[in-house]
């Protein structure tokens, strides 16, 4: 698989700059088309939406790899990803604390390491996660919503361990774990998520290094 073409930390700077005029003209979109009425909407049942992500990252050694190469040290990233998401059940559980809907999720995108310039190629990840889950709770009477988020999925990368010991193949699987709070007003609705991310064999090879890192990102629906 070809790398990114990311060739260097200053490229990177350039891009980052395109995407927050990016960010900024779905920001003007979403405010546009995103109202809160259309947030009501999203908890009937069949109701399906889009999303875009941007975030931040940093490998982190939890738990602790005994059979990893000294030195482990960790790694950041920038990361992009569009999602597609279908309300499962309706509101439910109406007359608890635990109102809410659960929503089917598939997501792809792309996480680059940007913190690495003695590479020889740009570390890359891209991800396809199908299997995704998300539970948003719902409460008319706040402008601001928890969900929880969970799911696996698939992998192409060339990140390596970090002590610099390559994962077993560029094929790997995903463990996704995490929540957010999404606020919604009468201009638009736009949510902070955090997210623990698994890359793994999942036992299919040897070795099996696992690389672990955290993620917040901010998410406009559409």
């Amino acid at each position: 698989m070809r790398p990114l073409l990311i060739p260097s930390l200053a490229c990177l700077a350039r891009l980052s700059g395109r995407f927050c005029c990016l960010l900024a003209l779905l920001i003007g979109m979403s405010t546009a088309t995103t109202q809160a009425g259309d947030f009501d909407q999203r908890f009937t049942l069949n109701h399906a939406a889009y999303g875009f992500e941007m975030g931040l990252g940093q490998t982190v050694d939890i738990p602790a790899c005994s059979n990893c190469p000294p030195p482990r040290t960790s790694h950041r990233f920038f990361s992009l990803v569009t999602s597609y998401e279908r309300n499962l059940t309706g509101l439910t559980a109406e007359q608890s604390p635990w109102r809410g809907a659960l929503f089917w999720r598939i997501e792809g995108g792309v996480a680059v390491i940007t913190d690495d310039p003695g590479a020889n190629e740009n570390q890359h990840l891209v991800n396809f996660s199908p299997l995704m889950v998300q539970y948003r709770l719902f409460a008319p009477e706040r402008n601001w919503n928890p969900k929880f988020l969970g799911g696996i999925g698939l992998a192409l990368t060339n990140w390596r361990d970090f002590g610099g010991q390559p994962l077993n193949s560029e094929h790997q699987f995903l463990i996704h774990l995490g929540a957010g709070i999404e606020f919604s007003g009468a201009e638009g609705s736009y949510s902070i998520d955090y997210r623990l991310l698994h890359v793994s064999n999942g036992g299919s090879g040897d070795p099996n290094i696992g690389i672990n890192a955290h993620s917040v990102t901010f998410t406009i629906p559409f």
